[in-house]
């Protein structure tokens, strides 16, 4: 791309642009918002109905939060992000309903389905009653730290500590020889299914049963000690 050696319309400030075609006018913003007065723009595409002034107000002071704006620019003919920055042009700012502090009930019910992906854990929590936003769990969880507590492994992080590939996990999960449970991801067929989430006490219990199966020469020696001698194999 060439350069371009121009003097502002307005100013007459030398500058030296670097553009592939039409070197800039101006020097600056405000240069050019008083060089553009008097010239045609763009015709605005959107424009409000002085007749819904008072609604818009009534909405953004008093009625945010469950959903009301999204209705009234629905109701007018205007796109969302139109009605925010008009809103925002009158200083009618949009007001945030602040979530109310976890319950110790909801602590554990988190802390139980904390295995789960976050979309997972909203689904349940509904279920027994409590609505928290994914971005609220997933906060709450490094809060709590969950996931560094959660007792269990993953088809991968347990394909290391037997010295087996991940395939070979996974083909003894299908065969029914070690049990494990679904974490509720979103992730396609292509990209390998949802993920698994393997307990203690399910390894153990595979251990046990298909020690003919297990090459002991790859085995990380002192982590299937802890698993058969801890308690951790309990859980």
């Amino acid at each position: 791309m060439p350069y371009f050696e121009v003097n502002c319309e307005v100013c007459g400030k030398y500058s030296r642009a670097w553009r592939p075609e039409n070197p800039h006018r101006f020097c600056s913003s405000a240069c050019q918002k008083t060089g553009m007065i008097g010239q045609k723009t763009k015709p605005n595409k959107y424009i409000i109905d002085p007749r819904h002034y008072d609604r818009i107000k009534a909405v953004y002071l008093s009625e945010t939060g469950r959903g009301q704006i999204k209705d009234l620019a629905k109701l007018i003919g205007i796109p969302r992000w139109k009605l925010s920055r008009f809103a925002i042009s009158k200083g009618w700012a949009q007001k945030s309903i602040k979530s109310p502090p976890w319950t110790p009930e909801e602590d554990t019910a988190l802390e139980s389905l904390s295995r789960y992906c976050p979309e997972k854990i909203s689904q349940k929590l509904k279920k027994l009653g409590f609505y928290r936003s994914l971005t609220a769990i997933e906060m709450r969880m490094r809060r709590l730290r969950t996931r560094q507590n959660l007792k269990g492994y993953s088809a991968y992080k347990l394909s290391e500590c037997l010295g087996v590939d991940e395939k070979t996990i996974l083909r003894v999960i299908k065969q029914g020889k070690l049990n494990a449970e679904k974490r509720g991801t979103a992730r396609v067929e292509e990209q390998g299914g949802d993920a698994w989430f393997i307990r203690p006490k399910y390894i153990r219990q595979y251990v046990i049963d298909y020690i003919a199966e297990i090459d002991m020469r790859k085995i990380d020696r002192f982590w299937l000690v802890n698993l058969l001698t801890n308690k951790e194999g309990l859980v």
